[in-house]
């Protein structure tokens, strides 16, 4: 569980860095992004920070054995996947590009990191 933080911690990390220097780049890589509005790049490295502090949190967690940074790292992923179901319920759960983004880079790190977070959680209150 603790390895697979990590590759999550780092594909945050990586995501975030390219969002955070080359806004322009990501926004134009990423299936689906530009149908959720304008390129605005203030937004964009918003966002981008907050991948950063996630994938420090989940690297301070698992270095730290600590449960509490583990849970709350997991906060911000989790609810960002819940608003991009919702998202992809609106356009009728199509099974597109968009979804696939969608599934691989939003949906399964999220939820195997909240799932990865609680069974650590327990084991470390060992």
């Amino acid at each position: 569980m603790r390895i697979l933080l990590l590759v999550i911690a780092v594909g945050y990390a990586l995501h975030g860095f390219f969002m955070l220097f080359d806004p322009r780049g990501w926004y134009d890589a990423v299936p689906g992004v530009s149908m959720l509005g304008p390129y605005n790049t203030h937004f964009i490295r918003d966002v981008a920070i907050v991948y950063l502090v996630t994938a420090g949190a989940f690297v301070w967690g698992v270095r730290g054995r600590s449960a509490g940074a583990l849970l709350v790292a997991s906060a911000w992923p989790a609810l960002h996947a819940v608003y991009h179901l919702q998202m992809w319920a609106a356009r009728g759960f199509a099974f597109d590009t968009v979804a696939l983004v969608n599934m691989a880079g939003i949906q399964a790190p999220a939820w195997l990191a909240l799932l990865a977070a609680i069974i650590l959680k327990r084991q470390y209150r060992r």
